[in-house]
């Protein structure tokens, strides 16, 4: 029966709490959404935002004004080029090519060798000749 009372104690200390808890939580919910909301007006009303895109634009201008960027782009395609010939990456891709095309003539020449057998078979039966394949 005292484990009873206990519970229904708590129960009823938890519903009260909840009571006092919930508006409190909803209150600072709120003022804390219209806090944000109230900061990023300032931010767009206060030309922060523009200026700091203005600078990021003429930053990015400057950059692209100066060369820098092909420059790098440049010495980049210079190293990966270097790159590829010391680790053989272009022969292995000249290689693979190579063989790629291989492949393709071999087709060729089996379909076509195909087609020739075919041609041969067909003048045999026509002109009643036996096949010795």
């Amino acid at each position: 029966m005292a484990e009873k009372n206990f519970f229904d104690k708590v129960k009823i200390v938890a519903g009260k709490t909840n009571r006092v808890v919930q508006p409190v939580t909803k209150k600072a919910t709120d003022s804390a959404g219209s806090l944000a909301a109230s900061a990023g007006r300032k931010y767009e009303e206060s030309g922060v935002k523009e200026r700091i895109d203005s600078a990021a634009n003429t930053v990015k201008q400057q950059y692209e004004d100066s060369g820098l960027k092909d420059r790098a782009e440049s010495v980049s395609n210079t190293v990966s080029g270097q790159f590829d010939i010391v680790s053989g990456q272009a022969m292995f891709q000249a290689v693979q090519d190579h063989l790629a095309k291989q492949e393709q003539y071999n087709d060729v020449l089996a379909n076509k060798l195909f087609e020739a057998l075919e041609r041969i078979k067909q003048l045999e039966e026509t002109l009643g000749l036996k096949s010795e394949h």
